[in-house]
């Protein structure tokens, strides 16, 4: 879920149960859809509720719509294809599908009224740069199973060229950060729990804003690059329980931190 009007606490773990109206296919011709794919959204409605006979949401389905503030996705919505969403300003608020297994590159690019996201749990496979330039992001949750990022043509992390400096929050009990999660985003600080065992590849590369990093108690293994490029970097806490920083010369997890002090 999406919650657009989340504390200003940053606690984004509640439930919102309140309910969008639908949109009916029967209605009007809002929606075109062929063999469960939903390739176009016509209507002007600002609150959506896509039909249960989607089970795919299609490329630019609703790219460019600038009235939608809320969709609702039916549980039958498995796949959300690339820039569905992409350049949806004034899109607030998105309640995801518990079957959602996938989400394509840039699906959600541009969307830059979305301020308190929380990441789909359900996901098998996410691709490069889903919500780039979403500049007004405040508060990110982060589920204990998610996937690395894999695109089409070019793997980046969802957050790419996201000029917001959003809190993150973790599910309790998460064990991994995946590869590429925060890569290129203008992310300040960050409290890794001490669940963490494993933080991947790339997980922080270039997060040129971010001045200082404890990583946690239990940590067993730091990715390639997992910090590199961070430009501003001073400061890192590394603990005992560490057993393998991986990457070979050039590729190391602080590779160019240039102002690392210690």
């Amino acid at each position: 879920f999406l919650y657009a009007n989340a504390e200003e606490n940053g606690n984004i773990n509640g439930t919102n149960n309140e309910q969008v109206q639908s949109v009916s296919p029967k209605a009007n011709n809002s929606f075109e859809i062929r063999d469960g794919v939903l390739v176009k959204y016509n209507g002007s409605e600002s609150e959506v509720v896509i039909p249960e006979e989607v089970h795919s949401i299609g490329k630019n389905a609703f790219s460019g719509n600038n009235t939608l503030t809320s969709v609702k996705m039916g549980n039958s919505v498995e796949k959300i294809e690339p820039y569905a969403f992409n350049n949806c300003t004034s899109l607030q608020n998105i309640v995801w599908s518990n079957q959602l297994k996938s989400i394509g590159d840039s699906a959600f690019s541009g969307c830059s009224s979305l301020k308190d996201l929380k990441l789909p749990g359900t996901l098998t496979t996410i691709g490069s740069a889903v919500f780039s330039r979403c500049n007004n992001l405040r508060n990110v949750f982060v589920p204990k199973s998610f996937p690395d990022p894999s695109g089409s043509y070019i793997t980046y992390g969802p957050f790419m060229l996201n000029e917001a400096d959003f809190k993150v929050t973790f599910e309790e009990g998460i064990t991994r950060i995946p590869n590429s999660l925060f890569e290129g985003s203008a992310i300040t600080q960050i409290t890794i729990p001490d669940t963490i065992r494993e933080i991947g590849d790339k997980s922080f590369l270039q997060c040129e804003n971010l001045t200082t990093i404890k990583l946690p108690s239990n940590l067993q293994s730091l990715g390639k690059m997992a910090f590199g490029h961070c430009k501003k970097l001073e400061s890192v806490w590394i603990p005992s329980s560490l057993q393998s920083m991986n990457g070979n010369f050039g590729y190391g997890p602080f590779v160019n931190c240039y102002a690392l002090k210690y």
